[in-house]
C-alpha cells in the first residue's frame, strides 16, 4: 500500500505496465529465477533488496527447483573454497578484530556467527562461504585504519590482481591509506595506478597460463613467461617464511588442485584427460535431489525461510526489508549518476592497454539521453566535466535514446595506461576514474547493514568543457578521435 505501482514507476523510471507484467510473469511462470547482480547491490537499500529477492523466491515456490534458484551445496568429490580458506584456524580474538564488523556486520565474522550452527546442520561445515564475500572486512573500515590508525594501524597491504586505487569508492581515502603503508605489494599484469605506488610489483600469470577448476575444466594453455608466477606460489612462499608452511604446503597450482580432488581419488591430470570434474550423479556421490530443505531445513536459526530476521534484529537492524530514499538531485546537482558496470569491451579496470579494444572505446564516456544532451548544450563526442559533491572527472558525451531523462551512466574502471605515470597523473586515474566521484561514508549514500556505497543514483552535474580545457586534455592524452558508435 505504501508503494503503489505509480510510485515505484516514478522511483525506478520503469513504465508501470512493464512493472505489472514483470511481476506477473515471475509469479505465474514457474520455474523462474532472479539473478543477483551489481544492479541489485551497490545502493542504499542493498541488504533489503537482496532479502526481498530471497523472499520472492520462497513465496513463488522457486527455491531449490530445476530452472529456479537451486541450492548447489558442496561436492563430496572436491574440497570446497570454504575448506581451503581455513576459517577455523583464525582464533576468535582475531576474528573479533575484523575491521568494520561493529558498524557493518553483515557478511563479517560477527554477522555470520548467528548462522554458524544452522550452516553446519545444513551444509556440514560451520564456515560455509554461503555467498562469495562472507567473512569479509568492510573495505572503507580497512582503508580508514590504513590512513588514520583507527581502531588500530594497518601498515602493510597486498593487492592481489586488484587495482585497489580504482576498485572501491572514495579514491582519496584509498590513496591516503596506501601512502601511509610501510609496505605495498601488488600482484599484477600491468603497471596500474596501484602498481605505480607499490614497493614491489610481482608479475602474475594470466588466465591462459594457469589451470582452473571454476566453471568447468581449464588447463594451462602455455607456461607463464619470464618470472611470472601463479598466486599459489606467492602464498606458499610467504606462508613458509612466516612460519605457516604447514597451513599452505602447495608449491604449485597443480598441487593445490590435486589436494582439492583427493576426496574423489583422482588427480588434476586425470580430470584434464577426462574433460570434466568428478560428477555427483555418476556413482561418485549420492543423487542431489530438488527441495533438499524438506530434509535439512534452511540454514537459518529457525530452519525456515525467515521473512522476519531475528539475526538482523539482534544486530540492531530492521528485521524486515525496507526501502530508503537515496539523496535526491537538487539545483547544484540536477542529474542522477549510475555507476557499477564497465564498458562491454573491458573487465573492471583491465584491458585498457589492448589496442583493438581501445579502438572501439578510446575514452571515458558519459551516457545520457537526447533530451538531457539538448538541455545541457552538448553533442555526441563532446568533452564534459561530471561533478558530485566529492569530486569531478572528465568524459565524452555518448547520446543514447535508451537512456532515461535525468540519468547519466558512467562506465567503471577508466584510466589510460599509455599516458604519464607517477603521483601527479597516475595514467589518467585522477581525470577519468569513477572512484574520484564516489563516497564511501555519506550516511545518505550508504547501505546500513553492509556499508556498501550507493552507486545507483548519486546526484551529479554535467557541464561542457571550454576549448582551452579540451586543448589541455589533448596535450596530456592525445588528440580526440571520432567517437565510435556500436
Amino acid at each position: 500500500r505504501e508503494y503503489p505501482v505509480d510510485r515505484v514507476a516514478n522511483i525506478t523510471g520503469v513504465d508501470p505496465q512493464l512493472i505489472r507484467e514483470a511481476a506477473r510473469m515471475y509469479a505465474t511462470n514457474s520455474p523462474a529465477t532472479i539473478p543477483w547482480s551489481p544492479i541489485t547491490d551497490q545502493q542504499v537499500s542493498s541488504t533489503s533488496a537482496i532479502r526481498l529477492q530471497c523472499i520472492l523466491r520462497s513465496i513463488t515456490g522457486n527455491l531449490d527447483v530445476k530452472g529456479g534458484d537451486t541450492f548447489v551445496g558442496f561436492s563430496p568429490a572436491v574440497r570446497s573454497d570454504s575448506e581451503i580458506e581455513m576459517h577455523h584456524i583464525l582464533p576468535d580474538e582475531q576474528k573479533a578484530k575484523q575491521l568494520g564488523s561493529q558498524e557493518f556486520p553483515v557478511f563479517t565474522y560477527r554477522g555470520m556467527e548467528a548462522l554458524g550452527d544452522a550452516t553446519e546442520r545444513v551444509w556440514g561445515t560451520r564456515w560455509a562461504n554461503l555467498i562469495s564475500g562472507c567473512y569479509m572486512a568492510n573495505p572503507m573500515a580497512v582503508f580508514k585504519a590504513m590512513g588514520d590508525g583507527d581502531p588500530y594501524p594497518v601498515k602493510a597491504f597486498f593487492a592481489m590482481a586488484n587495482n585497489t586505487l580504482m576498485a572501491y569508492a572514495n579514491n582519496k581515502r584509498i590513496y591516503k591509506g596506501l601512502m601511509n603503508q610501510d609496505l605495498i605489494v601488488t600482484f599484477e599484469h600491468a603497471m596500474t595506478p596501484t602498481a605505480q605506488i607499490a614497493d614491489y610489483v610481482l608479475p602474475g600469470d594470466s588466465w591462459l597460463e594457469r589451470p582452473s577448476m571454476q566453471a568447468g575444466v581449464s588447463d594451462a594453455a602455455m607456461e607463464p613467461p619470464g618470472d611470472c608466477r601463479n598466486v599459489t606460489v606467492f602464498w606458499h612462499m610467504l606462508a613458509k617464511r612466516m612460519g605457516f608452511g604447514d597451513a599452505f604446503p602447495w608449491e604449485t597450482p597443480n598441487q593445490l588442485l590435486d589436494y582439492r580432488l583427493e576426496p574423489s581419488d583422482t588427480t588434476w591430470d586425470e580430470v584434464v584427460a577426462a574433460g570434466r570434474t568428478p560428477n555427483l550423479h555418476r556413482g561418485q556421490a549420492p543423487t542431489d535431489d530438488e527441495k533438499k530443505y524438506l530434509r535439512t531445513g534452511f540454514a537459518t536459526p529457525s530452519g525456515k525461510v525467515e521473512l522476519y530476521s531475528k539475526v538482523l534484529e539482534d544486530l540492531g537492524f530492521d528485521p524486515l526489508p525496507y526501502y530508503r530514499e537515496a539523496a535526491a538531485p537538487d539545483d547544484k546537482f540536477p542529474l542522477s549518476l549510475f555507476i557499477g558496470l564497465p564498458d562491454d569491451e573491458y573487465f573492471r579496470t583491465g584491458q585498457r592497454h589492448v589496442p583493438e579494444l581501445r579502438n572501439r572505446v578510446p575514452d571515458q564516456t558519459f551516457f545520457m539521453s537526447p533530451e538531457d544532451a539538448k538541455e545541457l548544450g552538448v553533442a555526441d563526442g563532446d568533452w564534459t566535466r561530471l561533478a558530485t559533491k566529492i569530486g569531478e572527472i572528465f568524459g565524452r558525451v555518448f547520446v543514447r535514446s535508451s537512456m532515461p531523462k535525468g540519468l547519466v551512466r558512467v562506465p567503471h574502471g577508466w584510466w589510460k595506461p599509455e599516458s604519464r605515470k607517477g603521483l601527479e597523473n597516475m595514467s589518467g586515474m585522477r581525470h577519468f576514474s569513477d572512484t574520484i566521484i564516489t563516497s564511501d561514508d555519506d550516511p545518505d549514500l550508504i547501505d546500513l547493514e553492509q556499508g556498501i556505497p550507493h552507486l545507483k543514483g548519486v546526484p551529479c552535474s554535467v557541464t561542457k568543457l571550454s576549448i582551452i580545457e579540451v586543448k589541455n586534455l589533448e596535450t596530456e592524452y592525445g588528440v580526440t578521435n571520432d567517437l565510435p558508435r556500436g
